[in-house]
């Protein structure tokens, strides 16, 4: 028994030998199942077999050695170093998208989830760990199709995250074409990417002067090299960060009393403090100049994202400002950022006149004077209340209620303007339009090169308010609606908006429906022109 037992580990040490080469890993624990007489983990891996980063399916059985757990203590997001080998046999063929089965010998936990978040709100963090993002693409590639174990992983890596809140992610993600990886905290990032293949100029603009629009959207900007390979654990990530750190002169001193180094999420700050190895001083370094602006020093990052530490060093600062300019409202920053996002808004800056519906408490009028250029605002709103900042425009309220107030409007509007002048037409938007359509053929009649409208009722409204001004307005116009979601789930709204555009489709060109950051969750804006004639 006992040479049959030498003869059976011999041929087993051949056949491992023929069909799997020595290697150590250090995973992310995706997922664990038993079967049969196997114990599979589903891993995160940055090195596998010489391919890059990407998930395995690792192989334990009876034999494998677990040093400080057992099968049952094994969660989602440990980061464990595993050892054993690869298996290349065609007994066990990886279904998509794991790229490969690793043979484990050896299983060790180095790095437990739970312990890393433990004062976090967020402890719960196993919805963090999806391999694939909600889009169904992995680091910005899609792997809906088949992936087998031959086939190359996705190697398309972010150069920056962008930090903002949870209620904005998506709008981020869309506006920089970027990837939206799973929740970690409250706050978000957002994967950007930047190369000759996946061009992306808002990106290089937005490091070039960030729109105003932005301001109080996005948190943080942290860069990040492509060149330098994630990290599984974050012990890892700090080990990389600090031989980085040895090899440059750049940044000498203590980084965390420096303010030299950025973290995401915040609660990895207190577990990398206890590292000691980033705390190293480089001695016979000079300090930099005290002189240089904060926002041009030259800083660090470990970012942490889908189960993958991100490292940035000696990468550059970028600072979005927290806070807004003084507006009238925050529909203001709406067509604001309408004015900066659409290619053709020259089109219709320095013109003499522009109608506002809705207008209260004055934001897009305030835009449109100030922004547009616009000489004359006519603002309809039944409310008489608009913000202090209207009388830097020329604020005018006239009533048209009765009929020698209608006669009064209709004066003043075929009268010489002084800009900036806004006028305001207290009423009902249908009713103060009908008085304006009766001196639609006078020639004195203004024509409108914008027409915007943000009225707090059913996009119905809106758009057979547009129609009904359609004699009063310019060839081009610009056409801002604001469509409200006031109904009980957004299956109903998209059915409600669905034949408005279609609508609109009949006289507007250039047609979108965007979700604006200024937008409230339960509304979008519609824009389109009128095209010269």
């Amino acid at each position: 028994k006992l040479q049959f037992l030498y003869f059976i580990g011999w041929l087993r040490a051949i056949i491992m030998t023929e069909t799997a080469t020595p290697n150590k890993l250090e995973v992310r624990v995706l997922h664990k199942r038993n079967y049969g007489a196997f114990f599979f983990v589903d891993c995160l891996t940055t090195k596998f077999a010489g391919k890059p980063f990407g998930m395995v399916s690792v192989r334990c059985t009876q034999e494998t050695v677990f040093k400080n757990c057992s099968q049952k203590d094994i969660k989602v997001g440990d980061v464990a170093r595993i050892s054993g080998c690869q298996d290349t046999s065609e007994k066990f063929k990886p279904r998509p998208p794991r790229l490969g089965f690793f043979q484990c010998e050896e299983f060790e936990v180095t790095e437990a989830w739970i312990d890393m978040v433990a004062n976090s709100s967020s402890a719960n963090g196993r919805m963090t760990f999806t391999w694939m993002h909600p889009r169904g693409s992995f680091l910005g590639v899609n792997v809906d199709n088949e992936l087998d174990s031959e086939q190359t992983p996705p190697t398309r890596r972010p150069i920056a995250f962008i930090q903002c809140t949870s209620a904005q992610c998506e709008r981020v993600c869309d506006y920089f074409n970027g990837e939206l990886p799973a929740n970690t905290s409250k706050s978000r990032v957002v994967y950007i990417y930047d190369s000759e293949e996946h061009p992306n100029q808002r990106w290089r603009d937005f490091l070039v002067t960030p729109p105003e629009f932005l301001h109080g959207v996005i948190a943080r900007v942290m860069l990040v090299n492509p060149d330098v390979e994630p990290a599984v654990s974050l012990s890892s990530a700090v080990n990389t960060l600090s031989e980085l750190r040895r090899n440059s002169q750049r940044i000498p001193g203590d980084i965390f009393r420096d303010k030299r180094l950025s973290v995401f999420p915040k609660e990895i700050s207190l577990r990398i403090s206890k590292l000691n190895t980033l705390y190293m001083h480089d001695h016979g370094t000079e300090p930099e100049d005290p002189t240089i602006p904060f926002s041009e020093l030259l800083y660090d990052v470990i970012c942490y994202s889908d189960g993958l530490y991100w490292i940035g060093h000696n990468v550059k600062r970028y600072l979005v400002p927290e806070d807004r300019c003084p507006a009238p409202s925050s529909a203001y920053f709406k067509l604001l950022e309408i004015k900066q996002r659409i290619p053709y808004h020259k089109d219709f800056v320095d013109k003499p006149w522009a109608v506002d519906v809705g207008a209260s408490p004055g934001g897009w009028s305030y835009c449109c004077v100030k922004n547009f250029n616009i000489s004359g605002v006519v603002a309809i709103d039944p409310a008489t209340w608009m913000d202090k900042m209207m009388s830097e425009c020329g604020l005018e309220q006239l009533a048209t209620s009765t009929p020698e107030e209608k006669a009064i409007f209709q004066k003043r509007l075929l009268a010489p303007v002084q800009p900036p002048l806004v006028l305001h037409g207290v009423g009902k938007g249908g009713d103060v339009l009908d008085h304006m359509l009766e001196l639609a053929d006078d020639p004195n009649c203004p024509k409108f090169s914008i027409y915007v409208c943000d009225v707090n009722l059913e996009p119905v409204f809106a758009v057979e308010m547009v129609e009904k001004a359609l004699p009063l307005l310019a060839s081009p116009c610009l056409v801002v609606l604001t469509f409200k979601n006031n109904f009980r789930s957004k299956s109903k709204y998209n059915s409600h908006i669905e034949p408005l555009l279609e609508r609109l489709q009949g006289f507007l060109v250039d047609i979108q429906q965007v979700h604006l950051f200024a937008n409230t969750t339960l509304e979008t804006t519609v824009v389109g022109r009128i095209p010269e004639k």
